[in-house]
């Protein structure tokens, strides 16, 4: 276990990826931190390693027998590049960290009974360069996501964090084990891998070596008596970090997903029973298999994943704060709350889009005039801007932008005190339109962020 002490693509060599990502991440941990932890990590992946091993047949057994542990100290390493091959499983101590502070941010909003979709954000901002402007101690996952540093002094907190972190590490050793114990299964990398990639390289072969390495996963889990309740969570931020990515190498869609669902749900009375709480665990097997569900269900919805995308391209460092709602909303500040000049000041209200309607936010940052200005939205989690252009005989006319698409809403009259109901039309489609509605919101008024 990851003991309560705690505080707080990689060499053409080696082969089986867990996540092949994009590109390396500016380091954000400092080279003495990396060096602090990679001794704590050694010894943590050391008694998993040796606890799989043990749990091997003879024949498997050889095959690993001699796997050496690497945990690089480069800090560009992370957030997933964990690899296996060549006699050599390598886990860079910066990706690790990256692990450890997200299970850290998890258990703290758990606890505090707060949004964890910031989390997904997080990637999502990583993913878009969102953070890119931030200085490296602030990009990091505990200070991008606010959690206190004092979060681990709450026994709870820190519970949690450790049961998430070991499954973790405990999930993505299996899985590397599986991409040598498969017959095989190092070929489809070695063909990506490829400079160019070779034509037997595929989407379909890459996705049934990750497949495969993921259900031995869960059988060497299952040796051990560990349940892979974070899988969710990590397929959650995987998936969310390839956002856009038209080829991935180690794809995250439903059918992994759902794959990887099937797979316990198939061993789920085996593993309750593996549990010190046979009932409890079964309790847990059954959240763990509807957050699977969930979650492939969003994977397969494109309306959902192109929405989630939107959100991730428009991201501010402060819509990854601790926050209630699901999706990002406006923060007033005080000047926009108590502004009292006609068309001022933060609003709030609805955009209808055929029987549904989404939630708008809008705060004016300045006002020349009750006719000019301009002010930053958010619709639905998506930031935009809205600029006032033409007044005819009392009737407003507004550009909006959310991100990057325009669109043409007007008023008869400017929102205020009163809700004021409007018309708008997509730029790109005009058949796309329907009502809007906005009102500005009292100062008194509780803004649930």
């Amino acid at each position: 276990m990851f003991h309560s002490i705690c505080r707080g693509m990689g060499t053409a060599a080696l082969l089986g990826l867990c996540v092949g990502a994009r590109a390396a991440q500016p380091a954000i941990y400092a080279p003495s931190v990396l060096a602090e932890w990679h001794d704590e990590f050694r010894d943590v992946l050391s008694g998993h390693l040796a606890r799989y091993r043990e749990s091997l047949s003879p024949g498997d057994r050889a095959q690993v027998e001699l796997l050496r542990l690497y945990l690089p100290q480069d800090g560009e390493k992370w957030p997933f590049q964990f690899q296996v091959g060549y006699g050599m499983l390598e886990m860079p101590v910066a990706s690790l960290m990256f692990l450890k502070d997200m299970a850290m941010a998890e258990a703290w909003l758990k606890t505090q009974q707060l949004s964890p979709s910031t989390l997904s954000d997080y990637m999502g901002a990583l993913r878009h360069g969102r953070l890119s402007g931030v200085a490296p101690a602030r990009r990091a996952p505990l200070a991008a996501l606010g959690v206190p540093a004092d979060a681990a002094n709450d026994p709870l907190v820190l519970e949690r964090r450790n049961d998430t972190l070991d499954k973790l590490l405990l999930f993505l050793i299996a899985h590397e084990l599986g991409h040598l114990l498969q017959p095989g299964a190092l070929e489809p990398q070695r063909r990506c891998q490829h400079k160019p990639p070779l034509p037997s390289c595929s989407h379909e072969a890459l996705r049934a070596s990750e497949h495969a390495a993921d259900e031995i996963a869960v059988v060497l889990m299952l040796r051990v008596g560990f349940v892979p309740n974070p899988a969710a969570l990590l397929f959650a931020l995987q998936a969310r970090y390839q956002d856009g990515d038209a080829a991935p190498t180690h794809p995250v869609d439903a059918d992994r997903v759902l794959a990887l669902r099937n797979a316990i749900d198939q061993r789920a009375d085996a593993f309750a029973r593996a549990t010190r709480d046979p009932v409890q665990g079964l309790v847990r097997l059954q959240e763990l298999s509807k957050s699977l569900k969930d979650l492939a269900d969003g994977l397969a919805d494109p309306g959902l994943v192109k929405h989630q995308s939107a959100i991730a391209r428009t991201l501010e460092p402060e819509d990854l704060l601790p926050r209630h709602t699901p999706v990002p909303t406006l923060r007033p500040g005080l000047s926009a709350r108590f502004a009292s000049a006609p068309g001022t000041g933060y609003h709030r209200g609805e955009l209808h889009v055929g029987p549904g309607a989404e939630p708008l936010d809008m705060q004016v940052l300045w006002a020349a005039s009750p006719t000019t200005g301009t002010a930053q939205i958010v619709l639905n989690g998506i930031r935009g801007h809205w600029t006032r252009s033409v007044t005819t005989g009392g009737r407003v006319t507004y550009v909006m932008d959310v991100g990057g698409d325009l669109y043409d809403v007007s008023f008869d009259g400017v929102p205020g005190e009163q809700p004021v109901e409007g018309f708008w039309r997509s730029r790109s489609d005009p058949a796309a339109s329907g009502r809007i509605i906005l009102r500005r919101a009292s100062p008194l008024t509780r803004i649930k962020v």
